[in-house]
This record gives C-alpha cells, sequence and structure tokens, in this order.
C-alpha cells in the first residue's frame, strides 16, 4: 500500500510539473526584449519536461520563439520563404558539421584536457560527418592564449576558470563551414567573463541590424563594431596599466567571405545580395587572459542577414549545453 501511494505521488508531482510548465510557457510574451535568468531557465525547463525525448539543442530551438529579441533568425526558422541556390544548400551543410563538431567540444571540455586533443575532436568530427576536411586550420585557444589572435593551438591544458576560444570550419562538397564559440572551461562564466561575453554578442547583434545589402562592405561592418565598442561605457586595461575602451581590444577585422574559401577579399565593395559572408566579433584583453569571439556565416538576401544555422551563442544557452552534459 505504501509502495502504491510512493509512486501514486511521484506520477502526481510529474503531472503538475508538466502542467506547470505548459501553463508557464503559453503566459509568456512573446515579444519580451528583457528576460531573466530565472525566466529563461524555467522556459527551458518546462519545455523539457514536456518534450523528454528532444536533445538539449532541440529545446534551445523550441524555445527561441518565445523570446525573438534574444535569438537571430535562421533558414531553419524561415521553413519555405527562403529558396536556396544548390551552392548555398551545400553551405548549409558545411555549416551543420560545423555545429556538430562545436558540440562534441563542448561534450568534451573538462579541466586537464588539453587545445590539441580538443582540436583533434573536431577533426575526428569532421572525419564522422564525411567532411573532406577543415576550411581553415582550426584555433583551439585557452587562458592566456584566447588573446592572441595569431595563435591556432597547443599542449596548454585547460583550467577551471579559463575561456577556451574555438574557432573551425568544416568542408563539405567543396563549400566552408566557419564558427567560433568562447565556452567557460568549468561550464559556468565569472561576472566579468559575462560582461565581455555579452559585450560581444551584443556587438555582433548590432551589426546584423545595420547592414544594409547592396550598401554595407566588409570595412563597413568593422567600422560599425569598432563605433559600438567605443560607446559601450566598459573599459579595461592594457599590459601597461593604461585604461582604455573596448574598441581598442577588437584587434582584428571581423568579416570575411565564405563559400568555396574563406576570403578576406573585395573589403571595399557593396555585400551583394546572395553571398556568404562569416562575421566574428572579439575582444581579446590580455591584461586579463580574456579572449572572446562569436562567429557565424550568414546568408545575405534582398532585406536582412540570415545566419545558415542555429548554433547557441548566449550565455544562459552555452551554460545550460554544460549542464545538460
Amino acid at each position: 500500500m505504501i509502495r502504491i501511494s510512493y509512486y501514486v505521488a511521484i506520477v502526481s508531482i510529474l503531472f503538475f510539473i508538466s502542467s506547470c510548465g505548459k501553463d508557464y510557457v503559453h503566459k509568456l510574451p512573446k515579444s519580451s526584449d528583457e528576460v531573466s535568468e530565472a525566466t529563461y531557465n524555467n522556459v527551458l525547463d518546462s519545455i523539457a519536461v514536456k518534450d523528454k525525448d528532444s536533445d538539449p539543442v532541440s529545446v534551445l530551438f523550441k524555445a527561441r520563439k518565445y523570446f525573438p529579441a534574444n535569438f537571430k533568425i535562421t533558414l531553419e526558422d524561415e521553413g519555405n520563404d527562403i529558396v536556396m541556390n544548390e551552392a548555398q544548400k551545400r553551405l548549409q551543410v558545411a555549416q551543420s558539421v560545423t555545429r556538430t563538431a562545436q558540440l562534441e567540444v563542448i561534450r568534451n571540455i573538462r579541466e586537464g584536457i588539453s587545445e590539441d586533443e580538443i582540436k583533434q575532436i573536431t577533426l575526428a568530427s569532421f572525419q564522422e560527418s564525411k567532411a573532406s576536411g577543415e576550411a581553415f586550420s582550426g584555433v583551439v585557444a585557452s587562458g592566456k592564449n584566447s588573446t592572441n589572435i595569431n595563435y591556432y593551438s597547443g599542449s596548454r591544458q585547460l583550467h577551471y576558470g579559463d575561456l577556451v576560444l574555438v574557432n573551425v570550419g568544416a568542408k563539405v562538397d567543396g563549400y566552408c563551414g566557419d564558427i567560433s564559440r568562447t565556452y567557460p572551461v568549468s561550464g559556468t562564466f565569472t561576472e566579468r567573463q559575462k560582461q565581455i561575453y555579452k559585450l560581444v554578442l551584443d556587438t555582433l547583434n548590432h551589426v546584423l541590424k545595420s547592414i544594409v545589402p547592396g550598401k554595407t562592405s566588409l570595412n563597413d561592418i568593422d567600422d560599425i563594431a569598432l563605433s559600438y565598442l567605443r560607446k559601450s561605457g566598459i573599459t579595461a586595461r592594457d599590459t601597461s596599466g593604461k585604461e582604455l575602451t573596448m574598441d581598442y581590444f577588437m584587434k582584428r577585422s571581423i568579416a570575411h567571405y565564405t563559400d568555396r574559401k574563406v576570403a578576406n577579399l573585395f573589403k571595399n565593395i557593396p555585400i551583394a545580395v546572395g553571398r556568404t559572408v562569416s562575421i566574428g566579433p572579439g575582444i581579446y584583453i590580455e591584461s586579463e587572459d580574456i579572449g572572446v569571439r562569436l562567429e557565424d556565416t550568414y546568408l545575405v538576401t534582398q532585406d536582412k542577414v540570415i545566419g545558415y544555422i542555429f548554433m547557441p551563442e548566449s550565455v544562459y544557452d552555452i551554460e545550460y549545453l554544460f549542464k545538460q552534459r
């Protein structure tokens, strides 16, 4: 009798959680610009309870419709609204294969693993996905190495408190993928890391909203990002101790064309409709051992810039994926 009551209680609790989750999600404003961490996590939990067979990325993807301001619209969301040509379809596949490698990185990041071992995980993932290889020499840079824009990977081991910057791209049927993400080795960002990370993400979203197809050039994208960082109000010190605005710490161009090659050319020419562009703002603060870059690859349409795939990028999404490992 006690055992039956126990099972009845468990079933009742699960039913209550599931019901509350659905009600909670349905009551959310669909155009919310400001979302608290607790609210966002409640939505993720309620979707996960309702659809228990979904993988973590699918849960994040489903949550997007409740928080449109927090996510970029992607081709996957657009359905049949965007008709891709054969080259664009192959680029989308290359991006999807690259995302799979990035997710493998998340599953394997731990204290003590080396940068080179992480790099080998991405290469193994490419091979398993039938990619022909790398679109470019991939980057796995942790700790202070993440602030060196000319660094690729080495024998350095990852430590709790580190950030690790991973920039990789698969080559599939002759077409290139390109995704950069920055992860906390511990699975959780420190407050300062979170501040810099959010600024980089805000810069990326600002750039995407500012691009005018047929008018904006790659050089213009750099100028837009630098101006946004300069006005952010956030500062840091260089290695000499001088306090500077964040544009100083960008240190590299953030946009290039991506198709059969990753090409940093034609930077003064307006980006034509139909072109594919990779955009990845970054901040590299050597004095704090903080290097953050967020990069995705986008299709330029008649009136907007659209990501080829959905790869989680917000602080909450990245930390959520680490918790689901």
